[in-house]
């Protein structure tokens, strides 16, 4: 079985491409799904940027964060997601970190589930004054991710001591994009 073949089990199993098909082909992944196929498209994540996440203490379920989205939003907000999806992804691909300030920014989830994560405020305006490029949601959350420029050598010293002094219950930790999905071996 090929790892695309696999790849097709796993949505099916899912019912979405969003976290299959980084975990399988790595690296910066969009994918779209038809009735017979799913396709996507695969680049590597540029070495420009740094990622950073703040784990709460707390849990919050898929399904309350999915209770909080509205049945339909309004068409100015879905064409501002469009534009700005499709320019994050070429962003990060190519390395172009003055565009992350203006391109992850989302009118779809984050206005409604920001509520539902304590503190969402004060550590992503925190992280701002850090020198995080943006902050977003890690998908339903309640994880925060901060994108900054990989040679901001302060920023993970910064916010880690800000985060041990303000929510020690917390972790922060550094990420780093996989190039490789799932390894199949015979």
């Amino acid at each position: 079985m090929t790892p695309e073949q696999l790849f097709e089990i796993g949505v099916k199993m899912e019912g979405h491409p969003d976290n299959i098909a980084p975990a399988f082909f790595g690296g910066l992944v969009c994918a779209v799904m038809t009735p017979y196929k799913t396709f996507f498209i695969r680049e590597d994540v540029s070495p420009a940027f740094r990622f950073f996440a703040a784990i709460p203490d707390f849990d919050l379920p898929t399904v309350k964060a999915r209770e909080a989205l509205p049945e339909e939003v309004p068409y100015p907000d879905a064409v501002f997601n469009v534009g700005r999806a499709t320019m994050t992804f070429l962003a990060l691909s190519k390395g172009l970190t003055e565009l992350i300030g203006v391109s992850v920014n989302d009118k779809l989830h984050e206005p409604y589930r920001k509520s539902l994560i304590n503190h969402y405020k004060e550590v992503t305006r925190t992280a701002k004054r850090m020198g995080s490029l943006n902050s977003y949601i890690s998908g339903a959350g309640p994880t925060l991710m901060f994108i900054t420029k990989a040679d901001d050598e302060r920023f993970y010293d910064k916010m880690r001591f800000w985060m041990k002094e303000n929510l020690p219950d917390w972790d922060f930790i550094e990420l780093k994009p996989v190039k490789d999905g799932v390894l199949l071996r015979d």
